[in-house]
């Protein structure tokens, strides 16, 4: 006998290694990784997705290469991919940074932030709204996934060792499960071919394309494997074994389709909206730390704030006639605040946009609530903060609201595209079926008897008349004590002097009815938008339309001759905020209701409001602190006259979402594995239906094929001409072997049973011989399905390892 060939990259892959036989696994291995592609698409949906793919796989793949042409230890190939991705990770994974380069300091700014894309890109992947396009270094965790998978899958590819074959295709799953758990809830529109009905068609047509291309590798290899074996066997004048090649490819796909049936019964458990990553990912900007801005409201009324400028506007006012400051939706009897429930602030790519528009200069605001408008397309920022400006801002869709985590300063600048948009008059509105509207302690018992009194219709033109009624008999004040010269007194032609308390609570809105209720037909309520806002918002709560306040400013004079001047000259200052309500009906539709008092009636000198409160108070920005909402009801509060319409507010899920994030992560570690875990069960049933032979005899035959198959897993081998004494030496599963199969006495049951023990008591020694490592990868092997035939002369090689 002669030795069997040394299992070397020259010797036993040559056969394999042909440039045309390369070229294959390798379009078929980037087929998989297309499908990966595929995958991401929806949450990218840029071409430059495109850019970054490709420039992942060279980094990976070539780096590989040029590790085996110099013979590079592996963590150096690994070094060298990591220095490409940090050298071209800016044009490959942020290009919009590459326009913002002109000085080696810009270029050292854009590289840090690549690089801690490389970390924290992660978690913003799922926090932002898809498609994020190449927004703020987004695609460099596609860049690092791609490179990562194309690296191993490249070791793999090209490593001489045979259990590697199936992990390199399996190991380039790793994009497409990246577009599945980094990609959005929605699956899709269903493809529905007759009575079959596809869920999510490009998920399942990327899935489909990964399998069918790593099952054509597989396949492929398994035939290259064939022809070296072929040609071994020539110059070793023997005889190849067709029948393993047929095994192992049958097992390669069965391994597959196996991973094809778990990704089906993966989506098949699917609902309509997807449970992925981001679904319980909270894009929420949280506010706590910032007092609401109707809090300091009568602060700009001050001296030292009413006639500074906050803001300088410039451009298309028409399209934007009132510029949005904070929008707030949520009340719970103390203060409004922002979002409301069920919003939330979140960073929005495709608002991230250069567009001419209106341009607001921020000559002396400072504060996190950002200058918006109704319908917008675009924001842009401007000055030297413009790179900090971007990366904190955040926007509330639902309410056209936008904060920067950064803080506007002097000298920063906003550039606003908006398109046209015409609210509805409140007369047109129609109430909402199940509105969600605020909790009916935060309503003051004396709003529902004064609405009563009103005897209006539960309708829009109700709430309509009721509006007008609060504003005539209202009085517009802005401070408890009597200002000085150049103050908002003297500007409304120093009428009657009225003193008022700020705040936004129950008790304060709730003294505004109680003295219209005191006075009917009368100027009674005194007070300024802070308040009458949200009276004006608990007023069309009660009539079951859903209100919200809004802080801003007009750019452009109304017909309403009580409501606040507009900016002057392109100039915004402390004077001009006002506050206004937005009122929604059945279609989504938001109409604008002005809510500033009238100023020239004053009250009758002998109302309530005359005399200077004692030990007055009043809460200004300097002083305003957030506070938690009561446990009970707020003092004065009770029912409201009508019964609510409001529907209950839903359980908060505090297993469900993180159970069902869990299953799917379960699922999605499971379909990576299944070819490994099919491998396993295929081994199983062999080693199974091999124990239950039916004669005696057979399961002995079949015993010692199990331990022969257990010494080619563990990379021992076995020549096919050689004995059993050659294979195992003078041992006792041999001679037992030996006698089952030539011996005139037949064996019975008890001596297959002792021989399949003796075959385990080999198998664990071995396992205990070789480690834990070696163990695994030898249940993992495909060995003993390709067995190969061998020269039939020379030493056993089994029976030299033993």
């Amino acid at each position: 006998m002669t030795a069997a060939a040394p299992r070397s990259w020259s010797t036993r892959e040559a056969a394999h290694r042909k440039p045309g036989t390369l070229l294959v696994d390798a379009v078929l291995l980037l087929g998989v990784l297309v499908a990966g592609t595929l995958a991401a698409w929806p949450i990218y949906a840029t071409p430059w997705l495109l850019v970054t793919a490709a420039g992942g796989a060279l980094i990976g793949a070539g780096a590989v290469l040029v590790g085996h042409r110099f013979a590079l230890a592996p963590w150096a190939a690994g070094a060298i991919a990591a220095l490409a991705i940090a050298v071209l990770g800016i044009p490959l994974a942020t290009p919009a940074a590459l326009s913002g380069i002109r000085s080696l300091p810009a270029l050292a700014q854009a590289e840090s932030a690549m690089l801690a894309s490389v970390v924290t890109g992660w978690r913003d992947l799922i926090t932002v709204p898809v498609p994020v396009g190449d927004y703020q270094g987004l695609l460099v965790p596609f860049l690092v996934v791609v490179g990562v998978a194309s690296a191993v899958a490249a070791a793999l590819a090209t490593s001489p060792r045979r259990w590697a074959v199936p992990f390199a295709p399996a190991v380039l799953l790793l994009p497409l499960g990246f577009g599945v758990g980094f990609g959005s809830s929605d699956p899709g529109t269903p493809l529905i071919l007759g009575p079959v009905v596809i869920a999510a068609p490009r998920a399942a047509f990327a899935g489909l394309l990964a399998v069918g291309a790593a099952i054509a590798y597989l396949v492929h290899r398994a035939w290259a494997e064939r022809r070296a074996a072929l040609a071994r066997a020539a110059v070793a004048r023997a005889v190849p074994s067709l029948a393993g090649v047929r095994r192992g490819g049958l097992g390669a796909a069965v391994s597959l389709v196996a991973a094809a049936i778990a990704i089906a019964a993966a989506g098949a458990a699917t609902p309509g909206v997807r449970e992925v990553l981001r679904t319980t990912a909270e894009p929420v900007v949280l506010l706590p730390q910032y007092a609401s801005p109707l809090t300091g409201y009568r602060a700009s009324f001050a001296d030292a704030e009413y006639g500074r400028i906050l803001f300088r506007v410039s451009g298309d006012t028409a399209a934007v006639p009132r510029l949005r400051l904070a929008v707030l939706s949520n009340y719970d009897g103390l203060r409004f605040s922002a979002p409301g429930p069920g919003r939330s602030f979140a960073r929005i790519p495709q608002l991230e946009r250069r567009a001419a528009g209106l341009t607001v200069s921020d000559a002396g605001y400072t504060g996190v609530w950002l200058p918006a408008a109704t319908g917008l397309a675009s924001v842009s920022f401007g000055g030297a903060r413009a790179a900090a400006l971007t990366d904190g801002f955040a926007y509330d869709l639902s309410a056209d609201a936008g904060i920067d985590s950064a803080g506007l300063r002097p000298g920063d600048s906003v550039t606003l595209a908006a398109a046209p948009h015409a609210a509805p008059a409140l007369s047109q509105l129609v109430a909402p079926a199940d509105p969600v509207l605020f909790p009916d302690a935060v309503f003051p018992a004396s709003l529902g008897r004064w609405i009563d009194a009103q005897q209006l219709a539960p309708d829009a033109k109700g709430l309509g008349t009721a509006v007008r009624r609060l504003r005539e008999y209202g009085y517009l004040s802005h401070s408890l004590e009597l200002p000085g010269a150049g103050s908002w007194f003297e500007a409304l032609g120093e009428p009657s002097f009225e003193p008022s308390y700020a705040g936004e609570s129950t008790d304060r809105v709730g003294a505004l009815f109680t003295a219209l209720l005191a006075k009917p037909g009368e100027v009674a309520a005194v007070g300024d938008d802070e308040q009458f806002a949200v009276a004006v918002a608990l007023l069309a709560e009660h009539f079951g339309f859903p209100a919200r306040i809004v802080l801003g400013f007009d750019l452009a004079p109304t017909a309403d001759p009580d409501a606040m001047p507009a900016c002057a000259a392109g100039e915004c200052r402390g004077a001009d905020l006002t506050a206004w309500v937005e009122v929604q009906g059945a279609g989504g539709e938001w109409a604008i209701v002005d809510v500033t008092p009238q100023h020239t009636v004053p009250p009758r000198p002998d109302t309530a409001q005359a005399a200077e409160p004692h030990n007055p108070t009043e809460v200004t920005a300097a002083t305003a602190t957030d506070q938690q909402p009561p446990e009970a009801a707020p003092a004065g509060a009770a029912p409201r006259a009508q019964p609510s319409t409001r529907q209950p507010a839903a359980g908060v899920d505090w297993f469900g979402a993180p159970a069902r994030i869990g299953v799917a992560s379960v699922l999605g570690l499971l379909v990576l594995a299944s070819p490994l875990l099919a491998m396993l069960l295929v081994k199983a049933l062999r080693r199974r239906s091999r124990r239950r032979a039916a004669v005696p005899r057979a399961r002995i035959a079949a015993g010692w094929d199990e331990y022969v198959d257990d010494l080619v897993d563990r990379g021992i081998p076995v020549l096919a001409t050689a004995t059993r004494t050659e294979v195992a030496g003078v041992s006792v599963l041999a001679t037992l072997a030996d006698a089952a199969a030539f011996s005139d006495i037949a064996p019975t049951e008890a001596d297959a049973d002792a021989f399949w023990a003796l075959v385990g008591e080999e198998k664990a020694g071995s396992r205990r011989r070789s480690g834990l490592r070696r163990h695994l990868l030898a249940a993992l092997s495909i060995r003993s399905f390709l067995r190969r035939a061998r020269p039939a002369s020379g030493p056993n090689p089994a029976k030299k390892a033993r």
